[in-house]
């Protein structure tokens, strides 16, 4: 009884952990309930592109951001492996999940991983909904490096007949403050199967127009981030699929990681809870394109976002960029950069700050985070919309100790 005590593994404990991240249930991150925010027209919004004045959290302390390079060849000691191991079972049943995949990484050694509920002749990878938005901002990003597009310019030059897009810049998609109508508010949307072209999805927006004048308030906009797929696709002349190989996954060395497509095969990611088609999953990956098609295997992602705090991936300023500025999402108290979240986690024991993204369905829970207190990184990946926030900070409690 103790040790439940100690791992916070009660149900009572269950339902109440992570309770300020929990208000928002991350299914909306990609599937939104059916409340729409009022429309505006883009009549009413100024002509020339608005700077973002929406408001903003304050900065928080994130430190030097430098963690020590991670060393996945280094375990844990056996007592925080015992640990780990036990919480692990103890509390995957309560999310709901049926499959499951979970990889933990001190910075400088040490780490650990589990799976649940795969087949050994089976997929690895798993699908991980809005985390993908993470991949899509850092192409962005680089492309800025590069020169070869300004975060400041405004997205006619790639859609010039979407409403409005003479008011919109590359930065609003990023920082979802472009009032970018999210497709999956729309009714029929929401009770249709198959798989969704990109342009089928950017028309859905265009159809309903904006939520707000670009700038001028926060929402959460899954079309923003498929239209920023495609503006990389036209930059770079290839599909997202391509551009996320050649400029994430090869350099990176990510073997698993990868952009589902239409043509993607269900072998290739772990079926969600109750999946009825062979397909249903992959066409739903695809569809979502640069808001979040990204499948791979928690090590890899772990791999990602060190390479994304550390770098080669960004920039030392890009990086700084996209935490420049931080959006309080859905009035709460963690954030929104560019394709990364800033998540206070309270906790009268071990208060802290995650970095990373967090991603979320009907299908799927995922989380890719590090803990800037305990600088350790943890990627975990539910084949259901389970509890997968209260999961990782009960399993980093475990790693504690008592």
């Amino acid at each position: 009884m103790q040790q439940k005590q100690n791992f916070h593994l009660t149900r009572r404990s269950w339902r109440h952990a992570f309770q300020k991240i929990l208000t928002l249930s991350f299914a909306s991150l990609f599937l939104a309930s059916c409340s729409t925010p009022p429309a505006v027209l883009y009549s009413d919004c100024p002509l020339k592109p608005a700077s973002i004045s929406a408001q903003r959290l304050a900065q928080p302390s994130l430190g030097p951001l430098k963690p020590a390079p991670i060393k996945f060849g280094v375990p844990f000691s056996s007592a925080e492996i015992g640990r780990l191991n036990q919480s692990f079972a103890q509390t995957l049943p309560l999310t709901g999940a049926t499959a499951a995949s979970i990889t933990i990484a001190r910075a400088g050694g040490g780490s650990w991983s589990s799976t649940a509920g795969l087949r050994s002749d089976g997929p690895k990878s798993f699908w991980w909904a809005s985390v993908g938005k993470m991949v899509t901002a850092t192409i962005i990003l680089q492309m800025a490096e590069e020169g070869r597009i300004k975060l400041d310019q405004t997205i006619d030059r790639w859609f010039p007949d979407f409403p409005g897009a003479d008011r919109i810049t590359v930065d609003q998609l990023l920082t979802h403050t472009s009032g970018v109508y999210t497709y999956n508010y729309d009714r029929k949307f929401r009770h249709e199967t198959g798989y969704h072209s990109s342009a089928q999805l950017i028309a859905i927006a265009a159809a309903h127009g904006p939520d707000f004048c670009p700038g001028t308030q926060w929402h959460y906009s899954n079309t923003g981030y498929v239209m920023l797929g495609k503006i990389a696709e036209q930059i770079d002349g290839t599909p997202l699929a391509n551009i996320v190989k050649r400029r994430i996954a090869r350099p990176l060395g990510l073997k698993s990681l990868r952009l589902l497509t239409r043509d993607s095969t269900p072998a290739m990611v772990v079926p969600y809870k109750g999946q009825t088609r062979a397909n249903a999953l992959v066409e739903t990956v695809a569809s979502g394109a640069g808001a979040g098609g990204i499948v791979a295997e928690p090590k890899d992602m772990i791999r990602l976002l060190q390479s994304w705090i550390r770098g080669p991936i960004l920039s030392r300023k890009s990086r700084n960029h996209a935490l420049a500025d931080i959006f309080p999402m859905f009035g709460q108290d963690m954030g929104y950069g560019r394709g990364i979240m800033v998540i206070p986690v309270p906790d009268a024991r071990f208060p802290t700050i995650w970095l990373g993204h967090l991603g979320g369905s009907p299908h799927s829970k995922a989380v890719l985070v590090f803990d800037l207190k305990r600088q350790t990184y943890v990627a975990a990946v539910l084949n259901t919309g389970g509890k997968g926030e209260a999961l990782v900070n009960t399993l980093l409690k475990a790693l504690d100790g008592p």
